[in-house]
């Protein structure tokens, strides 16, 4: 029996094999895992990011096991993951262009209960085009794809805000009742809408990519692709040749049948642990840097941003830490007073005298924000240049820097 830590999306446990006992674990709110595997003798440590707050485990380290990362969000979280792989034995990658010697593509999958059990005729279902998808000012080229769209067809569109946020399963409902859902990536990822989508029995009609997307379905056959010349095109071909949406939104519906499952997924993953078992680092890394670009994306005017730098801000505000992050987050922010503010209300009496102490203060001088303006702009004159690069896939909430295709330019 091998034994497995499971740090993610608790449903997964589902999918392993009898030859695996899987304990699913929140590591939050201490983000450590050292007692738990030592207490069930854990012999892989299996994480899954998760779209959320991110965990990221703080003396991953130190555990002397097989350890895994699935990175599902990696091409937007590259800036951090980089760092933060050092700490893992094997990496697997949703996205094929992250794919080198030490990562693995492994795209994701439908959960199997949320698989349809059988293939509905498009005569019986009321949406000829549908999309379910935030659309704001964050997501341009989606955005201008949506109003194109509109120009030339009825559409059904669900979801595009956080005001009309859909569950799973209401927007599986609407991919059962449409012919023809449309996809849209960011950074040419292979999102979950592949899986979802084909997995009702619509037709995917998907923005091309070339990232993986031919290896998991085949042209013409089970999905079609667009680019910003054909968008239109390819749709009015379809809309008249319903018998055409039919036959390959049927095959479609078998690939992600027999193919694309989070159960398929997981088997290849068994196999990869079986395999190296026994051959894993001892080596120890610095989490730090990693946590720490997670928590300055995280810094904005929301409760997101709130609930990032709660959960580092113990192991953030350690006197060994403090003055990078100060510097960092000083040169890197486009709201001071958010910042501060937040910070003001985070940090507590004891810190306030570790920087009172770098900046020889009388104690309590910083309880004061003005002081702590003050203080964090001469902090940032003497501490060192060590800034953390950016990885193209970095968005700042407070100013989203997202790399446009040509859509934009067209439309």
């Amino acid at each position: 029996m091998i034994n497995v830590l499971l740090i993610g999306p608790e449903y997964l446990k589902n999918y392993f094999s009898e030859n695996f006992n899987v304990i699913s674990y929140d590591p939050s709110p201490d983000f450590t895992i050292g007692d738990v595997c030592k207490k069930n003798n854990i012999d892989v440590v299996f994480q899954v990011e998760t779209l959320g707050p991110r965990d990221l485990i703080f003396d991953i380290g130190e555990i002397k096991c097989l350890k895994i990362f699935w990175a599902i969000d990696i091409h937007l979280n590259y800036y951090w993951h980089k760092d933060y792989f050092e700490n893992f034995d094997i990496i697997f990658s949703t996205q094929k262009n992250f794919s080198q010697e030490n990562i693995i593509w492994l795209p994701w999958g439908i959960r199997d209960e949320y698989l349809a059990d059988e293939f509905i005729p498009i005569k019986n279902r009321k949406y000829k085009i549908s999309f379910v998808g935030l659309i704001d000012e964050n997501r341009i080229k989606r955005k201008c794809i949506i109003e194109e769209l509109k120009k030339h067809f009825d559409v059904y569109i669900d979801g595009n805000s956080m005001d009309n946020y859909l569950s799973t399963e209401q927007m599986l409902k609407i991919y059962r009742d449409s012919w023809i859902v449309i996809n849209e990536s960011i950074y040419r990822d292979i999102n979950f809408r592949y899986f979802e989508v084909t997995s009702q029995g619509a037709l995917l009609y998907t923005e091309k990519i070339d990232n993986g997307e031919f290896e998991l379905f085949k042209e013409k056959e089970e999905f079609y692709t667009y680019n910003q010349l054909n968008f239109v095109k390819k749709l009015k071909y379809l809309l008249k040749n319903p018998d055409k949406i039919e036959k390959v939104a049927y095959r479609g519906y078998l690939r992600t049948k027999n193919f694309h499952k989070l159960s398929d997924r997981l088997k290849s993953i068994e196999n990869i642990i079986k395999e190296n078992l026994n051959s894993f680092s001892t080596k120890k890394t610095e989490i730090f840097l990693p946590a720490f670009k997670v928590l300055i994306r995280g810094i904005g005017k929301n409760e997101y941003s709130h609930k990032v730098l709660t959960r580092f801000n113990t192991f953030l505000f350690k006197e060994k830490n403090i003055e990078l992050f100060l510097k960092f987050a000083f040169e890197n922010l486009n709201d001071d007073l958010i910042y501060l503010n937040l910070i003001y209300e985070l940090i507590n009496h004891e810190k306030f005298e570790i920087l009172e102490k770098l900046l020889n203060l009388p104690q309590g001088k910083l309880k004061d924000k003005k002081n702590l303006f003050r203080a964090i702009v001469k902090l940032s004159q003497k501490i060192s240049k060590r800034i953390p690069e950016y990885f193209i896939g970095f968005i700042n909430v407070m100013k989203p820097r997202i790399i446009l295709t040509v859509f934009e330019l067209l439309y």
